[in-house]
């Protein structure tokens, strides 16, 4: 029963906008409550931990500083060491940095690790304790299943030539299963894999000055899949590859003798990409990514484009108008970036 858990948030907000010009004011109110809760089974584990210890054997290895080989099991010990030091809590920064060194140096003396101690040891464990931990990997499955209701009230009241009252309430409900998947296929590949299916539904009625405008109801179906492939040849550099698959379809409800507006159609959209990031220094890094995206829409013109959004966001899901069959979009970008701290 140790894998089983059960998980809930509160989102609460209130916003409150005052506008004026000249000699006309809106005041506008908007409440929205968000409560999802969610039943699920696994674990994603962080294992950067386990990586950091065979980059620091390895490389000591190199410097001719350790003679003895160490097994696989071995490693997995001084990576639980190295979990364990990390979780110590310090005030000082300057403190723990020189207790964790303290510890590691002791560790690999007791453990037989290192014959020898010099400068060119010193700056290699320092340096790899410090830069070696990076990215973050993990390993495990997870499943949940959730269900995530939502409330949205938009008042908003205009004063001027010609007073009015709008008023918009929604009701968002969606029902959810979700599994993720991760697994380091060695020291330098890992890959992983989502899988998001959920329904949902939104009714909303609209009222200008009290009187009944109309209401809405769109309910769909989305599916979205995803799965990458990483590559981290050393402690500077990460590549990943990427695909994607998403779907929607929304059920047309409209009723014009109940004046119930739906929104009809479906959509399919896949994507391909690409990221790189290469560290250069604590302060400058240099990253670029490239993301191809093909999408066919079907939908009638008078409905907006049904497009995906995903299901742990607390609005639903359509566009507006703006219908396109297909489209293809790209996107390349380059970045090198400078952090002052």
């Amino acid at each position: 029963m140790e894998d089983f858990f059960l998980g809930g948030t509160a989102d609460v907000s209130y916003t409150y906008n005052y506008y004026k010009e000249l000699n006309n004011r809106d005041k506008t109110n908007q409440v929205t409550i968000y409560l999802p809760l969610s039943i699920g089974y696994g674990r994603i584990e962080q294992v950067q931990d386990a990586r950091q210890a065979a980059y620091i054997y390895d490389a000591l290895q190199k410097q001719g500083k350790i003679d003895a080989v160490k097994s696989a099991e071995e490693l997995l010990e001084f990576a639980r060491f190295i979990s364990t030091i990390k979780n110590e809590r310090f005030f000082d920064f300057r403190n723990k940095r020189i207790y964790e060194l303290e510890e590691l140096d002791r560790y690999l003396k007791e453990n037989g690790y290192i014959d020898e101690q010099d400068i060119s040891y010193f700056a290699t464990l320092s340096d790899l304790w410090s830069y070696g931990n990076t990215p973050i990997r993990n390993t495990g499955f997870r499943a949940e299943a959730f269900i995530n209701p939502d409330y949205d009230l938009n008042e908003t009241l205009y004063r001027g030539e010609f007073d009015d009252l709008y008023n918009m309430r929604a009701y968002v409900l969606k029902t959810d299963l979700k599994a993720t998947y991760e697994k380091p296929i060695n020291l330098y590949w890992h890959h992983y894999m989502n899988v998001d299916v959920y329904w949902g539904t939104e009714k909303s009625r609209i009222r200008f000055s009290n009187s009944y405008l109309g209401k809405y109801i769109y309910p769909g179906v989305y599916l979205d899949l995803n799965h990458g492939v990483g590559y981290y040849p050393n402690t500077r550099t990460s590549i990943n590859a990427f695909y994607g698959l998403s779907m929607v379809k929304h059920f047309d409800k409209t009723d014009l003798d109940e004046n119930t507006m739906g929104i009809k159609g479906q959509n399919l959209t896949a994507n391909l990409g690409f990221d790189l990031n290469y560290y250069i220094s604590p302060q400058v890094r240099l990253s670029a990514d490239l993301n191809v995206y093909y999408t066919v829409n079907n939908a009638k013109n008078e409905y907006g484009e049904v497009d995906y959004i995903a299901s742990d966001q607390p609005y639903f899901n359509y566009q507006y108008p703006g219908y396109q069959k297909s489209r293809f979009n790209y996107a390349l970008s380059a970045s090198l970036q400078y952090f002052l701290f």
